[in-house]
């Protein structure tokens, strides 16, 4: 059997999933997500967090459903030391640290 390439996929690739603004973005999204079965897909305790906050209750619930089968990786010490590099090495600015 083929070993699944692990994907973190973050809330913007979520919301992008269900855009109405940018139908080039949904569009690209839409296709990464029919190729699905490809990857194993991850996301994190912030993006669970991210997506219930989100006020239109019709798009959270879609978001929310659309996450369902993915793994979520827990915050830990090690997530912790990875954030600090990604922002120590300027690959994300501080004020973003949630995205790291």
């Amino acid at each position: 059997m083929k070993t699944k390439l692990k994907v973190y996929l973050d809330t913007s690739v979520i919301s992008a999933r269900f855009d109405k603004k940018n139908p080039e973005r949904r569009s690209l999204t839409e296709s990464f997500f029919l190729k699905m079965e490809d990857f194993e897909p991850y996301i994190s305790e912030i993006t669970v967090a991210e997506i219930q906050k989100t006020l239109d209750s019709v798009l959270r619930g879609k978001m929310i459903e659309l996450i369902s089968l993915f793994s979520i990786i827990s915050l830990s010490d090690e997530v912790e030391g990875l954030t600090d590099k990604y922002i120590r090495h300027g690959a994300v600015s501080r004020e973003y640290k949630e995205d790291a």
